[in-house]
C-alpha cells in the first residue's frame, strides 16, 4: 500500500480473521496510511499474517489501537520502520497470542504502548535494530537492543521483560522515571548511559560499559559485574564535589573484576 487504506468511522482499516492468513505480508510503503477508527489493522480469531507487517519509512498505521493480534498471531513479524501510532493509547496490542509475534524496529515512530498481555509465553520479542526513542511503554516477553543500534527511553517510559533486557548497542537515559523490570544485561560492546536517575528492577549485568552523569543514580535491585567498565562522573564546584552514584538495593555492589573510572 502507497495510498490510503482507512475504514472511516468503522472499525478496521484492515481485518484478518477466522483462521485466514495473509501468506503474502502486509507491506505499508513510505506515504501509505492504513487506518481504522478502533483499530489500523485488526489480527482475531486464530489469523495470522505469516508473510509478516512491513511499515516503510513514510508509513503510518494509526487507529485507537494501531496494531491488535486477538487469539492469533503474526508469524512474519511486525517491523518497523515509519509511525505505528495508538490514538486510544496503545500502539500495538498483543492478547492471548497463539504463536510467536516478533516485533523488529528499525527507526520510525511507535506512538504508544506495546502491551502482551502473557508474556511468560515467549511470544512477543522485541528487538531495536536501529536508533529509536520510546513513546511509550513496553511489556514483552523479551527486549533486546542490538550491536550499532541505540535506543533511548522518553521521558518516564518504562519496559517491562519476561527475561532480561539484553543490550549489546546502547541504552540512554536522558529523562526522568524510567525503569527497566525483569534486570538488564549489559553485554560486551554494550554501553548503558545513566543521563537521569533509573531503576533496574532485577539483576544488573555489567560486560560492557555503565556511565552515570554527576549527581544521577543508578538502581538496581542486584549488580553482578564481569569485564565491564563503571564510569562515575565527579564534578566540583568550590567545596562541593558531586558524583554520580550506584546503589544495589538487595545485595552489596561487587566490583571483581570491574574497571571503575571516575
Amino acid at each position: 500500500n502507497s495510498g490510503t487504506i482507512s475504514s472511516g468511522r468503522g472499525a478496521f482499516g484492515i481485518a484478518v480473521v477466522g483462521s485466514s492468513d495473509i501468506s503474502g505480508g502486509i507491506t505499508n510503503q513510505a506515504g501509505g496510511t492504513i487506518s481504522g477508527g478502533v483499530r489500523g489493522i485488526e489480527i482475531a480469531n486464530n489469523g495470522d499474517v505469516s508473510g509478516g507487517i512491513t511499515n516503510q519509512a513514510g508509513g503510518l498505521i494509526e487507529g485507537a489501537t494501531g496494531i491488535a493480534v486477538n487469539a492469533s498471531k503474526i508469524s512474519g513479524g511486525i517491523t518497523n520502520d515509519g509511525t505505528i501510532q495508538g490514538t486510544g493509547g496503545t500502539a500495538i496490542s498483543l492478547t492471548g497470542l497463539t504463536g510467536a509475534t516478533p516485533i523488529v524496529i528499525n527507526g520510525g515512530r511507535i506512538m504508544g504502548n506495546v502491551i502482551d498481555d502473557a508474556p511468560a509465553n515467549g511470544f512477543s520479542p522485541g528487538t531495536v535494530a536501529g536508533n529509536f526513542t520510546s513513546e511509550g511503554n513496553f511489556d514483552v516477553s523479551s527486549f533486546d537492543v542490538s550491536s550499532g543500534a541505540a535506543f533511548t527511553f522518553g521521558a518516564g517510559n518504562t519496559i517491562t521483560s519476561n527475561s532480561a533486557v539484553s543490550d549489546s548497542g546502547t541504552i540512554v537515559i536522558s529523562a526522568t522515571g524510567s525503569s527497566i523490570t525483569g534486570g538488564l544485561s549489559v553485554n560486551a560492546g554494550g554501553i548503558l548511559t545513566a543521563g537521569s536517575n533509573f531503576a533496574v528492577n532485577g539483576a544488573l549485568a555489567n560486560a560492557g560499559t555503565i556511565s552515570i552523569t554527576a549527581g544521577k543514580t543508578l538502581t538496581a535491585s542486584s549488580y553482578v559485574a564481569s569485564t565491564g567498565t563503571l564510569q562515575t562522573e565527579l564534578t566540583s564546584t568550590g567545596s562541593a564535589n558531586t558524583i554520580g552514584n550506584l546503589i544495589s538495593t538487595g545485595s552489596v555492589v561487587n566490583l571483581a573484576g570491574e574497571t571503575v573510572n571516575v
